[in-house]
């Protein structure tokens, strides 16, 4: 494991650092490494703890977490700057992903961190294709922690 990043070893190409070329290829497919048009709404929403709550017959409480680091969610908005083919890599991406069931590398260029295990969040791609001047996209991603 990588001490600076926290990650393993690449399977491709052997770098310990999680910042090598072939994972930043995967993650860049959500930022403007495929993609050349910046969104135009990214935000990061705050993070979650989701919280099991146990009520006991003598109304004791018993509260436990799941995971010792927190849920984070994306919601990324492309409004009226996609082309046609810009839209098509985001619709392919999503396919190669096979909608939210596989997971990938996700690198948030705010934070400077790239994040592993995130997917796209159940009914958490949506797109509006009816003029084909206006390519819409709204995406939403989810990541919990292994």
């Amino acid at each position: 494991m990588c001490a600076v990043s926290r990650q393993t070893a690449c399977t491709q190409c052997g770098e310990r650092c999680g910042l090598c070329q072939c994972r930043r290829a995967e993650a860049n497919a959500l930022g403007r490494g495929r993609w050349t048009s910046l969104p135009d709404a990214w935000w990061q929403l705050p993070p979650e703890f989701p919280t099991k709550e146990v009520v006991f017959d003598d109304e004791g409480a018993e509260y436990n977490t799941p995971y010792a680091q927190p849920v984070r969610m994306w919601r990324i908005e492309y409004s009226s700057k996609l082309k046609v083919t810009q839209a098509a890599i985001r619709d392919n991406f999503w396919a190669e992903h096979r909608g939210y069931a596989d997971p990938f590398y996700f690198f948030d260029e705010r934070e400077g961190v790239l994040y592993d295990n995130v997917r796209f969040a159940k009914d958490g791609y949506t797109r509006d294709h009816t003029k084909l001047w206006r390519q819409t996209r709204n995406i939403q991603l989810i990541r919990r922690p292994i």
